[in-house]
């Protein structure tokens, strides 16, 4: 657990879990500006990648839309030569935790 980098007074965290065999780093910000999350995104990409190879996932949760989500893995995954998962989870997944359902945590680990 890492508690740094202060971005317009905004605490920023990542988180390495496991889950069976697949390593997943969990970049979390509030910063709002996409160049931001997109470089968070391709840091926590590469650095789980050095950690776990092609089975590592790497995930921004951020409060960015739904749309802006698909946008943020796609530019990463053009720019970026991705041997591993990149998922974007935003504002509409962060509310459906806050209301119990995790249900698309599940996602993550699957090819």
């Amino acid at each position: 657990l890492r508690l740094g980098g202060q971005v317009s007074g905004a605490p920023e965290l990542d988180v390495l879990v496991r889950v069976g065999w697949t390593p997943i780093l969990l970049s979390c910000t509030v910063d709002p500006y996409r160049q931001t999350q997109k470089l968070k995104l391709m840091e926590a990409q590469r650095r789980v990648t050095q950690l776990g190879g092609a089975r590592a996932v790497a995930v921004l949760v951020c409060l960015a839309d739904d749309q802006r989500c698909v946008d943020l893995v796609k530019e990463v995954t053009q720019v970026e030569q991705v041997d591993s998962p990149v998922h974007v989870l935003g504002r509409p997944e962060v509310l459906r935790w806050l209301n119990g359902d995790v249900s698309g945590l599940r996602a993550l680990t699957r090819r």
